[in-house]
């Protein structure tokens, strides 16, 4: 197993919402099979995911497919390669999207995500793939109790599957910490 990055989590205010920033050891495993834990706790929790990303063309959602049962928790997954597309979905001008800050847009298209499917928690990725040809990668995710977690990872040239395992990772210690505060 490789690890990447030190432990650190940032915890701050945001308006009304608390966002923590999570920089924590990624492990290395196939994304496969992270979204399968992932989802088979989302199952033992009941509770709902969903997830808006823009690159790659799927990367991510294509891993939460399966069986009924896992297709039972994934409340929706969207999969933009236009700005026009996360435009309609967040309710913006195209223009606009091509300038937002990556760690903005993907908060918002968590947001989008979770409003559009009722989901418990959702998780919004942009990449400087596809649409997004510059910047950084990232990870934002929401639950429906108003909390937020991002991440960057720490370089943007990594290959998509890497970067798939990594946001598979991301959004599992973000179910986690998520059913931690609220037990």
């Amino acid at each position: 197993m490789e690890l990447r990055s030190s432990p650190r989590v940032d915890v701050v205010w945001r308006d009304t919402m608390l966002v923590t920033k999570i920089a924590e050891p990624t492990e290395l495993h196939d994304p496969a099979a992270l979204a399968q834990e992932l989802l088979d706790e989302a199952y033992r929790s009941d509770l709902n995911l969903a997830s808006a990303e823009c690159f790659s063309g799927g990367t991510i959602a294509a891993k939460f497919g399966g069986s009924e049962r896992n297709r039972s928790h994934l409340a929706g997954a969207f999969i933009f390669n236009s700005e026009h597309a996360i435009a309609q979905l967040l309710g913006r001008n195209p223009a606009d999207i091509r300038q937002a800050d990556p760690d903005s847009l993907a908060a918002d298209m968590a947001l989008a995500a979770m409003r559009a499917t009722g989901a418990s928690l959702a998780l919004g990725i942009v990449a400087p793939r596809g649409i997004m040809r510059f910047g950084p990668v990232s990870f934002s995710a929401m639950d429906e109790r108003g909390n937020k977690w991002e991440e960057r990872p720490s370089a943007n040239d990594l290959p998509e599957r890497e970067i798939a395992g990594q946001a598979i990772a991301f959004f599992k210690r973000c179910l986690r910490s998520s059913l931690e505060r609220h037990l």
